[in-house]
């Protein structure tokens, strides 16, 4: 599985851009790029349950089932990948089964650098979305996080 890597410096201290990456209100803004209607379902909880969902142009709903491995505030969130659910399936289907999500929030002279690592099928077309859609996820998470 290749892993994919993305960072961006956000002027604001780790914390705060944890607090805003997991807030359900600003979930929705910074993930647009990976659907308008990107949005979540649980909590943020180590060992919790989480399905992040998605409307794709079609109007198909699919969502993206994960397990928190860990949630340390202001320091790293990884997420383990389970499977995917489309519509009103109660089965996670097994593509993206052990795909893995990383944040960490690294203090910095000002703010903190944030890097997200992926470790994703080997996918072209997968590949070159999350090319596209991640610095654009990170770029509207910093202007969130500067905000504030």
């Amino acid at each position: 599985m290749p892993q994919l890597h993305y960072s961006i410096q956000i002027e604001q201290d780790p914390l705060t851009v944890h607090q805003i990456l997991v807030d359900k209100e600003a979930y929705n803004t910074w993930t647009y790029s990976f659907s308008p209607e990107s949005d979540f379902i649980g909590d943020w909880s180590e060992g919790s349950h989480m399905m992040f969902t998605f409307v794709e142009p079609s109007q198909l709903k699919w969502g993206m089932v994960a397990v928190v491995d860990k949630n340390q505030p202001g320091e790293i969130i990884e997420l383990r990948y389970l499977g995917y659910m489309e519509n009103s399936s109660n089965e996670a289907l097994p593509s993206w089964n052990s795909a893995l999500e990383t944040y960490r929030f690294l203090p910095i002279s000002k703010g903190t650098k944030l890097s997200c690592t992926l470790q994703v099928e080997n996918n072209d077309e997968c590949i070159a979305f999350f090319d596209k859609a991640w610095p654009a996820a990170l770029q509207r998470l910093k202007d969130l996080c500067e905000q504030q």
